[in-house]
């Protein structure tokens, strides 16, 4: 093959879009937590994942290491949501959540202050534009795509090196700063809401249309 089809031919980019009139942040943080039955003082770290711990794809290796690491802080608590996540072993400073419901998870999303995306391969999961659409900045590893949704240290915070130490260094920015956490939060909404709503999704796909007929 003597010629790229590629470099031949326009590339057009659609990203994932979401229903962001469903996933926002809508209510006080302090009042999610309440209705899950979560001290509102509590800084609560979410980690998404099928079989929690036990996923290796999905880093759950890593939060196991997290969740000991943390043990001793009495007003740092993990949040496991996935199915399988009741079956995993019990720590004190773990809730485990295993509901699909969306209106639940939601609440779940709402209640947590910041969410760990640390795949070891990934493209751009869903749970990371929702999340973030509630206004919950991620921790995340340089991996696939999740660079072009995660800006270090303005919608919440890269990993450029895969270990506990860069992930602790994310979770502490953020436990240590509460005053900027709502900064933090604002723009991780507006990073979804421009790039990946439906409105957004159905103006691209209407340009390409055009562009095509």
């Amino acid at each position: 093959i003597k010629k790229n089809i590629i470099e031949e031919n326009r590339i057009f980019c659609l990203p994932n879009p979401i229903n962001t009139n469903f996933w926002k942040n809508n209510e006080l943080k302090s009042f999610s937590k309440k209705k899950i039955r979560i001290d509102p003082n509590h800084f609560c770290i979410l980690f998404i994942a099928k079989n929690g711990f036990d996923n290796f794809r999905k880093g759950g290796d890593f939060v196991r290491k997290l969740v000991k690491k943390y043990r001793n802080y009495s007003d740092i608590k993990f949040i496991v949501l996935g199915e399988n996540a009741s079956t995993l072993p019990k720590y004190d400073n773990v809730f485990y959540i295993t509901s699909r419901d969306e209106l639940y998870v939601k609440k779940i999303f709402l209640a947590s202050d910041i969410c760990l995306s640390i795949p070891r391969h990934d493209n751009i999961p869903l749970s990371l534009l929702q999340t973030m659409a509630c206004g919950v900045p991620n921790v995340i590893f340089n991996t696939g795509g999740l660079t072009e949704v995660v800006d270090h240290k303005t919608n919440g915070w890269v990993c450029n090196k895969k270990n506990i130490v860069n992930i602790s260094k994310g979770i502490n920015f953020f436990y240590n700063n509460r005053k900027i956490y709502k900064k933090f939060s604002l723009e991780a909404q507006k990073k979804i809401n421009l790039k990946h709503s439906m409105k957004k999704f159905r103006k691209d796909f209407e340009i390409l249309f055009k562009i095509i007929n």
